[in-house]
């Protein structure tokens, strides 16, 4: 769908600071993240807000309506139970601390966010889902969020930002490398449950 390769995802391998990093991009795109991140840093009528315990069910709730408006005419009838999934699996990733949800707003008005998986392990940073208001019209919200959040990845020690799934153009002006994907089945012979009943850690879920 849309020519986008699913079976790629691009990544960044991240050096130790963030302007190591910058340097290993090209020149207009450092200059185009520095310009829009001193635009939020300088705390004028942009401004990035990461979720914290008292914020984190309105900036979700902001994620999520950006994101049904923009994938609910492809989901269709899809859409409600992804959002409710969506929203349980999130809420469960946060309050695991394993959540990171930044976002942008002009003025008082949310107009993006972006939740990214933590797996402090690897110190792998997993972009996950991205959300926008599509009536804004104003700096390009998606660019700002992820060099947001790969500075923060940076400051933090992480080593790698996932894109995960999707080779979309836009990514690789981070400057990525990708992989790519070689899905298995594994399955039984006859398609149905081993011993054919329900798995019991399955039945609260």
């Amino acid at each position: 769908i849309d020519g986008i390769d699913l079976s790629l995802c691009p990544y960044v391998t991240l050096p130790n600071d963030w302007d190591g990093y910058l340097e290993s991009l090209s020149a207009n795109t450092r200059q185009k993240i520095r310009r829009l991140l001193k635009q939020v840093d300088a705390r004028g009528e942009y401004r990035i807000t990461v979720a914290t315990p008292k914020t984190f069910a309105a900036d979700l709730t902001n994620l999520l309506r950006f994101w049904e408006a923009r994938w609910r005419s492809r989901k269709g009838d899809r859409m409600d139970g992804l959002v409710r999934s969506n929203n349980l699996m999130l809420t469960r990733s946060f309050q695991s601390g394993l959540l990171f949800l930044p976002t942008f707003w002009h003025g008082d008005r949310a107009v993006a966010a972006l939740a990214t998986l933590l797996d402090p392990r690897k110190r792998t940073f997993s972009f996950y889902m991205t959300g926008r208001d599509e009536t804004f019209d104003g700096p390009p919200s998606g660019v700002i969020l992820h060099a947001f959040s790969i500075r923060h990845a940076i400051a933090n020690g992480f080593t790698e930002y996932d894109f995960l799934r999707g080779n979309e153009p836009y990514k690789y002006s981070f400057g990525c490398a990708e992989r790519r994907l070689r899905p298995t089945i594994l399955e039984t012979r006859n398609g149905r449950n081993l011993g054919g009943r329900i798995d019991p850690r399955s039945i609260p879920d």
